[in-house]
């Protein structure tokens, strides 16, 4: 990486990053490690549309979920950190949004034409997509089927 790279990319870390931290933080109620994976970058002219093509989206998909309760929790529930990867306008690879290991992945093609990105709308969407991972921890009911004097409830 150049000089004009090196530059962006501290723009990014001390502009930027601390900013959508912040954002994200007051949103879901926790802080999320916010990472960006630099070796997939390999021009300024990528470096310097994080912001526009991804980290004022997530801000404001952030803030719309997290409004509601429900988002919130399934939010907090499923997601402890967020990867940013630039998609090389020369691969095969397409966009793409996806959640593993509590990790939320968003790779994007970082180039002039914005159809590489997603919209806040479409963060928004994909995330309420995503399967509460704590079920597993709340009280279960077993109804039997005439319905008696007590109920029995089990934990597990």
């Amino acid at each position: 990486m150049g000089l004009k790279e090196k530059r962006a990319i501290k723009q990014v870390v001390e502009e930027f990053l601390p900013q959508t931290r912040e954002v994200l933080e007051q949103a879901t109620g926790k802080p999320l490690a916010l990472d960006i994976d630099w070796p997939t970058f390999n021009v300024a002219d990528e470096i310097n549309l994080i912001q526009s093509y991804c980290l004022r989206r997530l801000e404001m998909a952030f803030d719309e979920l997290c409004a509601d309760a429900n988002h919130k929790r399934l939010i907090l529930d499923n997601i402890d950190a967020i990867v940013i990867k630039n998609i090389p306008q020369d691969s095969n690879n397409t966009k793409q949004l996806s959640a593993a290991d509590r990790t939320f992945t968003l790779a994007i093609e970082f180039s002039e034409y914005a159809d590489g990105s997603f919209s806040d709308y479409a963060i928004s969407e994909f995330l309420t997509q995503l399967k509460p991972q704590s079920l597993d921890t709340r009280v279960k009911i077993k109804l039997p089927k005439q319905a008696p004097q007590r109920v029995k409830i089990q934990l597990k």
